[in-house]
């Protein structure tokens, strides 16, 4: 068992696997080698066991059933006596040492071997199941690069180390090769395979003035990437170090299991050796067949069952989880999702696209729709606001936008100049009030930016865009409802843009004109109100709502092309920008905690029952060791099963 911990990157039986010690081509070989040596060992100790069995009584089967025995198990033996020089007398290998060698003493040759034959088997298969259910954790260690190819000003191209890209230098990437660290491509196209990061199948076209993202693979065309981040700095990189960090952050179970480790084995072993006293004193039985009593309550008393399996159910979840483009910085989050009672969202960017689009134009005559666009976009076209951008982005006419004379921008109000000869404003409907414009339409409350324009001072008609709702927030929103959880909208944006997508979405709380730390007392309010009774979580997107997420209980981001700070920040990352995903990550939570409970009611029944059998003497060794074993396999099967059938 404590080789196996090594292998799951455990300690006490606790936490996840570190990348460090991931599966990849080296450990592969190594699980090969350790795949035969096991068969070796298991055929020998079988053969010299049955030799045992076929000769009976005697020096010659005690010889046989002797060396089957120290094939079988002078790990564990060897374990055990280098664990008590450490101070670490109490543990499994002292269980399952103990109980074969008082088989031995009570002459039951056959059950001490099997003691040791079926732990060898039963330690094995547990731990293929840890690398299995870690497979695909460690499948993101391809993310990391270990060369790129370089591209001087005069156009040469030389092979360096990953760690020497640096922002401003040009990347060159073949066909079939993973882009080694973040930037944006300055010549080809391309499609690119994100389902490394993301999870999505789909391919993503890219061309020149695309970012892209560390750990995608180039499927097509040949690209000129200019470096934008290091690689330490990089999506990939941060995705490897979210991984790694999670091996360190346990669940409360897994944390109670570490606690309670330490005093359980002392407590086994001296209730063995009542049990193995009382009853010939009592003098209900003999002396020989209390200490197998003694011996069975060992066996049966082995944690690691309980110890493995908890662990193993919430890596298995993280490493589904991964798959799908879900990043749990720690077992703990995904064991803390099945608490969250309410969930506060961030509205632009989260609850909505983040990016405005012209939904409606409506032209005042004499001025047809084509043209009031065309006017507005030419003179939005000397202004930085996105709002501006968006409008010249609408534009997709056959002529060229005209050039404006005199053009002056009103920070927050608009834009003016003159447009062949004609003096036009462009902006909100106050500002062109002051300046004497009579509108001709009402202001509208449904949530959009209403843009309005004038010509020589008389109205011409408006343009209004709108952020557009994501696809999938109607659908999550009604599943964290039908969820029993409370929900909420904090955003920054105004009253009239915050309530209308609240009232849309049916979200009854909803806080306007918050400012980061506004929105951190919003949620401390929230926490509050609760009082324990349950986990506040936040889903944000910007570097505006890292204080807020760091606060939370558990906060979500929405990653992907989203800041460095939102993910350090966050608990939990949707690295697909993809709201769909978060319940499938309330679903990997619930999912494990129904596992593990079927783990605990199943290694709680089997082993009670068979206790109480062994206590009255009706349970041999060979049921034992099923208790111990047996159901080790199963729980450790069973967490991988759920996983591997979930999608």
């Amino acid at each position: 068992m404590n080789e196996m911990m090594k292998v799951c990157g455990c300690q006490d039986g606790g936490g996840c696997v570190s990348m460090h010690g991931s599966v990849d081509a080296g450990s592969s070989r190594e699980l090969r080698r350790r795949d035969l040596l096991l068969s070796v060992r298991f055929a020998v100790s079988a053969v010299l066991a049955a030799a045992g069995w076929v000769l009976g009584e005697g020096w010659p089967g005690f010889a046989c059933y002797a060396a089957a025995y120290a094939v079988a198990g002078v790990h564990v033996l060897a374990a055990a006596v280098r664990n008590a020089f450490h101070g670490r007398l109490f543990d499994e290998n002292f269980l399952m040492s103990v109980a074969s060698l008082g088989a031995f003493y009570l002459g039951e040759y056959a059950e001490g071997v099997a003691i040791m034959l079926f732990y060898l088997v039963g330690e094995h298969l547990q731990e293929r199941s840890v690398v299995k259910s870690k497979q695909s954790i460690a499948s993101l260690m391809r993310l990391k690069p270990d060369t790129v190819r370089l591209r001087d000003a005069e156009g040469h191209v030389r092979e360096a180390p990953a760690a020497e890209a640096m922002p401003g230098d040009c990347v060159v990437l073949h066909p079939g090769e993973r882009v080694p660290v973040d930037g944006a491509v300055l010549e080809g196209e391309s499609s690119l395979d994100t389902s490394s990061l993301t999870g999505e199948s789909v391919p993503r076209e890219v061309a020149a003035g695309d970012e892209v993202l560390s750990g995608c693979v180039n499927l097509s065309g040949m690209l000129v990437v200019r470096v934008q981040k290091r690689w330490r700095d990089s999506t990939a990189a941060r995705v490897l170090d979210i991984m790694q960090a999670s091996a360190e952050r346990k669940t409360k179970l897994e944390n109670l299991i570490t606690r309670i480790s330490a005093w359980y084995t002392p407590c086994v072993v001296a209730a063995a050796c009542l049990l193995a006293v009382l009853f010939p004193l009592l003098g209900d039985v003999s002396w020989a067949e209390g200490l197998r009593r003694g011996v069975v309550l060992l066996v049966i008393s082995c944690p690691c069952a309980l110890v493995l399996s908890i662990p193993l159910t919430f890596c298995a979840a993280i490493g589904r989880a991964s798959q799908l483009g879900i990043l749990f910085k720690g077992s703990a989050f995904v064991d803390a999702l099945n608490k969250v009672r309410m969930v506060a969202f961030d509205k632009t960017g989260t609850l909505t696209e983040g990016v405005f689009e012209v939904a409606e134009v409506t032209a005042w005559p004499p001025f047809s729709r084509r043209d009031l666009l065309f006017v507005a976009a030419s003179l939005e076209a000397v202004s930085p606001h996105p709002i501006a951008r968006s409008i010249v982005r609408a534009w997709n006419g056959e002529r060229e936008l005209e050039r404006v004379e005199d053009a002056k921008v009103a920070a927050g109000k608009g834009v003016c100049g003159v447009l062949k000869g004609r003096f036009v404003m462009v902006g909100k409907a106050s500002w062109l009030r002051e300046a004497g414009v009579v509108l001709q339409a009402d202001d509208e409350e449904d949530g959009s930016v209403v843009v309005e324009l004038s010509v020589d001072g008389v109205y011409a008609g408006r343009i209004k865009l709108a952020d557009r709702m994501r696809g999938a927030a109607p659908a999550v929103v009604d599943f964290l409802r039908s969820a029993g959880c409370e929900l909420a909208v904090l955003t920054g944006d105004t009253v009239v843009a915050g309530q209308y997508v609240a009232r849309r979405l049916r979200i009854p709380t909803f806080h306007t004109n918050l400012l980061p730390e506004a929105k951190v007392s919003c949620l401390e309010l929230f926490q509050r109100r609760l009082g324990g009774k349950g986990y506040v979580a936040f889903v944000g997107d910007g570097m505006n709502d890292a204080p807020v997420l760091t606060r939370a209980d558990i906060g979500v981001a929405m990653g992907g092309l989203g800041s460095d700070v939102v993910m350090e920040a966050a608990d939990v990352v949707l690295m697909a920008n993809d709201l769909s995903k978060l319940p499938t990550a309330f679903g990997l939570a619930q999912h494990a905690r129904r596992l593990v409970r079927q783990n605990v009611w199943l290694i709680a029944v089997v082993k009670g029952a068979v206790l109480a059998l062994g206590v009255v003497g009706v349970a041999t060794t060979w049921e034992a060791v099923f208790a111990d074993v047996g159901v080790s396999i199963l729980a450790s099967l069973n967490a991988l099963r759920g996983f591997t059938r979930l999608s």
